[in-house]
């Protein structure tokens, strides 16, 4: 595993996706072919508008998985994309991620003003980070605490790319397998 990765929780890359593309994708998002299948979510963020799985950002996770896989320091395998689309008076409350975000990537696509992401270090520190549409913030999902204060007037777009250790515990919920069992044993129309 990377150590800077291992020692904070998370780092920061720069220019992930070049501006052009970062606002092509959003512009996407937010005019999506099918607004129906936009839906709050409830836990974290129950008022931004978040979708699972959009064709776009699925190409996007597995597109980068083996830039992922070399600054992590080891072989990753996708497990689900994840997207919000945040707007005025929006917040994300502090929490984990299941275990499908061992290895997560959360990329700021579009923003009309600064609103930092927080997570804490593995000593507890919280650190703030602001990234400019492009960048991204890889971290330790499952295991280190992240949220985001009130936006305010404003708006953001966020998308998710998240990825298991190949070797790791967390190595069966490879494109989300785990979650996908899950909801066929409680009947849900997939």
């Amino acid at each position: 595993m990377n150590k800077e990765f291992e020692k904070n929780n998370y780092i920061v890359i720069r220019q992930f996706l070049d501006a052009a593309r970062a606002e092509e994708l959003a512009l996407l998002y937010m005019n999506g072919e099918d607004p129906n299948v936009f839906v709050g979510d409830i836990d974290e963020a129950p008022k931004a508008i978040a979708r699972y799985n959009y064709k776009h950002f699925l190409h996007l996770l597995c597109e980068r998985t083996g830039e992922i896989s070399k600054l992590y320091g080891s072989a990753v395998l996708p497990t689900y994309a994840y997207s919000r689309w945040y707007k005025d008076g929006d917040s994300l409350a502090k929490h984990s991620d299941r275990p499908s975000c061992e290895v997560s990537v959360t990329v700021n696509l579009k923003k009309d003003k600064d609103w930092p992401i927080y997570i804490e270090t593995p000593n507890g520190e919280t650190r703030a980070v602001e990234l400019e549409p492009g960048d991204a913030m890889m971290y330790r999902g499952c295991i280190a605490p992240h949220w985001r204060d009130t936006i305010g007037d404003g708006n953001c777009v966020q998308v998710f790319l998240h990825y298991v250790d190949i070797d790791g515990d967390n190595r069966n919920h490879y494109f989300d397998r785990m979650n996908f069992q899950s909801l066929c044993a409680f009947g849900a129309n997939i």
